[in-house]
C-alpha cells in the first residue's frame, strides 16, 4: 500500500520529487563531515554522465545540483569560506531557482528563478570584508533591480493580448515583440556579467570572497545557458536576428578580452575574462540550438573547476596583486600546482582540460554549416587569451625569481 502511493506520486509529481531529492542531496552533502569527500567523488561522476546528448530537463537539472553539490562541498573545505551557516541557505536558494528555470517552461517563473538566483549574490557581496564591497553591492543591486522592472514591462506589453505565460504562447512580433527581444537578452547578458550590461562584473569580483567568484563564474552561467538553448528551439529565429545576436557576442567576446589585457588586479581580471567566455559558451547554442547544449556545459563545468583550481593555488594576500605574494612554506607545492594548472587550464594547453573542452567546442561548431567565420573569430580570440593567462604565469615567475635572488 505505502509502495503503491510512493509510485503513485513519483508518477504524478515528477517535478517536485526532484526537488525533494535536490534539498536532500544538498543538506547530506553539507552537513556530513564523514561523507564528504565521497559526495565530491559521485557528483563529479554525475555531473560529466548526465551531461549527455539527449538527456531530458530532469537530467540537465540533476547535472546543475551534482555540480552545485560539488562545488559547495570543495570550496566549504578548501577557501575557508566565512558565513557557512548562511551560505548554506543561499546553496538552496540556486537549487530552487535551477529547478524553476530548468524544470519549468514559462515567463513567470523565468522571472521568479533569474531573481531567486540573484538575491544570495547581494548577501555574499556585501558580507565581504573589502572596504567597498557595500558600493559594489549596490551597483549589482540598482542595475538588477533596473532590468528587473523594464523587463516585466516589456512583458506586460506582449501579454495583454494573449493572457499566458508560456513560452510558445507569447508572440514576439511588431514593435512589442522586438522590444520583449532586445529586453530579454539585456537580461541575460547582464545575469553573466557579459557586454553590454556587464560593467558591474569587475567591480564586484574585485570586493568578492574567492568562493563568491566561483559561484558569480558558474551559477548564473549555467542557468542561463539552459534558458537560451530552450528558448531558440521555441522561437526559430531568422537568419538576421541570429547574425545580430552573433554580433553581440562578438562583441561581448572582445570586450572581456580586452578589459582582461589591462588589469593589474587579479579579482578584476578574472571578472574580464569571465565575460569574455560568452563566445565559446554561446557559440554551439546558435549554431546547433539545444544539440550544442552539452559542448557548452561541459566546457562551462571545465572552466569553473580550473578556476576553483587556480584560486586555491591563490593566498589570502595574492588576491589583490601578483606582487604581494606571502608563501605558505607547508603547502607551498601544492599551491603552486594548483595555481598554475588552473592557469593553463584556463589558457587551453594541452594536455590540461581546458584544452579539451575548447576543441570539443570547436568541433561542434565545424559541424555546422558556413561557420568557419566565426570558427576563426573564436580562435583568434583565444590566442588573446593565452597572452594575458602567459603573462600572469611571466609575472608570478619573475617575482619568484626575485624573491629567491
Amino acid at each position: 500500500m505505502i509502495g503503491q502511493t510512493f509510485l503513485d506520486f513519483c508518477t504524478q509529481y515528477p517535478d517536485q520529487l526532484i526537488l525533494i531529492f535536490a534539498i536532500g542531496l544538498l543538506g547530506v552533502g553539507r552537513f556530513s563531515l564523514k561523507i564528504t569527500n565521497a559526495i565530491v567523488s559521485l557528483s563529479l561522476l554525475s555531473a560529466i554522465v548526465l551531461l549527455i546528448p539527449g538527456q531530458s530537463a530532469q537530467g540537465v537539472y540533476i547535472g546543475f545540483l551534482s555540480a552545485l553539490v560539488a562545488l559547495d562541498s570543495i570550496m566549504w573545505r578548501n577557501l575557508g569560506s566565512q558565513f557557512c551557516t548562511e551560505k548554506k541557505i543561499f546553496v538552496l536558494f540556486w537549487a530552487i531557482a535551477g529547478h524553476l528555470l530548468i524544470i519549468q517552461s514559462n515567463w513567470l517563473t523565468f522571472y521568479l528563478g533569474l531573481e531567486i538566483t540573484t538575491i544570495p549574490f547581494y548577501a555574499l557581496i556585501a558580507l565581504s570584508s573589502h572596504p567597498q564591497s557595500l558600493e559594489g553591492t549596490l551597483k549589482y543591486f540598482t542595475i538588477n533591480a533596473f532590468f528587473s522592472v523594464l523587463w516585466l514591462f516589456a512583458l506586460s506589453l506582449v501579454w495583454t493580448g494573449i493572457h499566458a505565460f508560456s513560452y510558445d504562447s507569447v508572440l514576439l512580433t511588431g514593435l512589442e515583440g522586438a522590444f520583449f527581444i532586445v529586453i530579454t537578452c539585456l537580461v541575460i547578458a547582464l545575469k553573466m556579467g557579459a557586454f553590454p550590461c556587464g560593467y558591474w562584473a569587475p567591480d564586484c569580483y574585485q570586493v568578492s570572497q574567492r568562493s563568491t567568484i566561483v559561484w558569480l563564474s558558474f551559477i548564473p552561467k549555467y542557468l542561463t545557458i539552459v534558458i537560451c538553448a530552450r528558448l531558440l528551439d521555441v522561437f526559430h529565429l531568422t537568419d538576421g536576428v541570429r547574425e545580430v545576436l552573433l554580433s553581440a557576442m562578438a562583441l561581448g567576446t572582445l570586450w572581456g578580452h580586452f578589459g582582461a589585457l589591462f588589469q593589474k588586479n587579479i579579482q578584476r581580471f578574472l571578472g574580464y575574462t569571465a565575460a569574455a567566455q560568452i563566445g565559446l559558451l554561446f557559440a554551439p547554442l546558435f549554431v546547433h540550438g539545444s544539440a550544442g547544449l552539452t559542448s557548452s556545459l561541459v566546457y562551462l563545468c571545465v572552466y569553473t573547476f580550473s578556476l576553483l583550481a587556480f584560486l586555491y593555488g591563490l593566498q589570502r594576500s595574492f588576491l589583490e596583486s601578483v606582487h604581494t605574494i606571502v608563501r605558505n612554506q607547508e603547502n607551498y607545492g601544492l599551491y603552486s600546482i594548483a595555481y598554475f594548472s588552473g592557469l593553463l587550464s584556463l589558457a587551453g594547453f594541452p594536455p590540461f582540460p581546458g584544452f579539451f573542452a575548447k576543441l570539443d567546442i570547436f568541433m561542434t561548431i565545424i559541424k555546422g554549416n558556413n561557420h568557419m567565420g566565426l570558427v576563426v573569430f573564436l580562435g583568434l580570440s583565444n590566442l588573446l587569451a593565452i597572452f594575458y593567462y602567459m603573462e600572469w604565469i611571466f609575472k608570478t615567475q619573475r617575482h619568484f625569481a626575485v624573491e629567491e635572488s
